[in-house]
């Protein structure tokens, strides 16, 4: 039966991917080739990598590199559509691994895959599906040694989205009432010693290669302004708050719903300040439902799987063990 589930991921994912009409596009030189190139140079980085913000994402070119990926734009760009192309599949892995039945993994995944938007829309070639991989991993393990770990691939891939990802975990682990506060505390630990560790590579890394600017994404931010995020925002308002799609907005306020009526009243607070966490990242930046997207899938997969716990009336046992 799960066999089954894993065939449906896949396939599933395969569909929503090529849903995208912009899909073949990406295969086109030129079109999103900063990482594509930034791989091929990656163990002697040319100097856009160390002043501009996609010089903090060194995993998936390292790992572009390492693979052979690199040595073609094409190659890298079939190496990256595997990775997004996996995201469902490892969800419904990771699901079942770490405590989901098969009803519940199909549940979650289903959920998930019709209504995480970046599946229909993702370009190819942004280190978004390695983050996206990571972080969920992270959301679903019960193992912290497992978590530290992926976390700390998370922020060698994309650190200021993992930044705000583990954060936004955290809490959720700090106030679930799927297992107690003691182990909620340590997971939520793991995950940001992750996040520091991962932080302290990236460091090294920028030393050894002499790096000019090593703050990333944030420096970005603050070469643009506030002014300008502003007048961005203000320029389409509507569009901003409907940049997830309503099948997120519909089914994130179900789960808000569900958490009220069942009077968890911290975790919905929680849930609410991760949910505006991932807006305040699309706030500021440029790059859309991407942003949006990466920090809010592992909290989004969290609160999936655990309600589809409560659903199925196991609330009494934990997805997670010491």
């Amino acid at each position: 039966m799960f066999l089954m589930v894993l065939i449906y991921s896949f396939f599933l994912s395969l569909w929503l991917v090529f849903q995208n009409p912009l899909f073949d596009s990406y295969f086109v030189p030129g079109n999103v080739d900063c990482y594509a190139n930034y791989a091929k140079t990656i163990f002697n980085p040319e100097h856009l990598a160390k002043v501009l913000y996609w010089g903090e994402s060194i995993l998936m070119p390292l790992i572009g590199n390492l693979v052979g990926a690199s040595q073609t734009f094409i190659a890298y760009k079939v190496f990256c559509a595997t990775l997004l192309i996996s995201i469902l599949p490892v969800l419904t892995l990771v699901c079942k691994l770490y405590g989901q039945n098969t009803l519940q993994t199909l549940l979650v995944v289903t959920i998930f895959g019709f209504s995480f938007k970046l599946l229909q829309t993702a370009g190819l070639g942004y280190p978004d599906p390695l983050t996206i991989l990571l972080l969920i991993t992270a959301a679903l393990s019960r193992n912290k040694v497992v978590v530290f770990l992926v976390m700390s691939l998370a922020a060698l891939s994309h650190f200021s989205m993992a930044a705000v990802g583990a954060i936004a975990l955290s809490l959720l682990f700090f106030t679930t009432f799927e297992f107690d506060k003691k182990n909620g505390l340590r997971f939520g630990l793991s995950t940001l010693a992750g996040l520091l560790f991962g932080r302290a590579l990236l460091e090294l890394w920028y030393r050894h290669f002499e790096y000019i600017h090593t703050n990333g994404r944030l420096e970005a931010v603050f070469d643009k302004g506030i002014p300008f995020f502003i007048h961005q925002y203000q320029a389409e308002i509507g569009g901003f708050w409907l940049t997830p799609g309503m099948p997120f907005l519909i089914i994130y306020t179900c789960i808000l719903l569900y958490l009220l009526i069942c009077k968890h009243y911290l975790f919905v607070c929680t849930a609410v300040i991760v949910l505006l966490f991932s807006y305040g990242v699309l706030f500021f930046t440029v790059d859309g439902l991407r942003g949006f997207a990466v920090t809010i899938a592992p909290a989004y997969v969290y609160l999936l799987a655990t309600l589809s716990k409560s659903l199925f009336n196991k609330t009494t046992s934990t997805p997670r063990s010491k």
